[in-house]
């Protein structure tokens, strides 16, 4: 294909909702590709994500402990959520780490922004770094939220990525991100 045509778009010719959750809903959409081939693609739409480095000024990371019911089990992980309706990324980051850990930050910082899946997933996933995190509020968990809040020296939490303690993939992202900002701005 030329350059042009990588600019063209498949054509969709019906979509049909296969499934909707309050989390997720997935789309079969028949479309018309660019060599007019009909096929059908499916789309898992969920709602946007960020996930959040927050370090207080002991060089300490705000981690979490959380029972997680598709493993059955309590996993380490950094506070993250989704999206309320009309709400920017700062403002969701910065509710959710209130919320579940209690802790707000001075300095907030994008340090990227993706798709978890090019293939069938239109969700953008963002990942910031708190800067002087400190504990403002109580924590206000969801019905389906168990966790403990931890304080991991930073260079600890960093040791976990290559110990086998951290399982979740955009975990690892957020704290070598993290690392990376550090190592650049100090």
């Amino acid at each position: 294909m030329n350059n042009l045509a990588q600019e063209k778009k498949w054509e969709v010719l019906r979509t049909e909702y296969l499934l909707q959750l309050p989390y997720c809903t997935i789309r079969k959409d028949t479309c018309k590709t660019l060599r007019g081939h009909i096929t059908d693609y499916y789309v898992w739409e969920s709602m946007d994500i960020a996930e959040i480095v927050a370090l207080t000024p002991e060089n300490k990371v705000i981690m979490q402990r959380q029972y997680r019911h598709p493993h059955q089990e309590w996993l380490w992980q950094l506070p993250a959520g989704t999206f309320e309706k009309n709400e920017t990324a700062e403002k969701m980051i910065r509710r959710e780490l209130a919320e579940e850990t209690g802790y707000s930050v001075e300095k907030l910082i994008l340090l990227d922004q993706c798709y978890p899946s090019l293939a069938h997933m239109p969700q953008k996933q963002y990942f910031f770094l708190g800067l002087e995190a400190r504990e403002t509020t109580q924590k206000h968990l969801d019905d389906a939220e168990d966790l403990t809040v931890h304080l991991v020296d930073f260079q600890e939490a960093l040791a976990w990525l290559v110990q086998g303690k951290i399982y979740s993939l955009s975990m690892k992202y957020a704290l070598m991100l993290a690392k990376e900002y550090c190592a650049r701005v100090s």
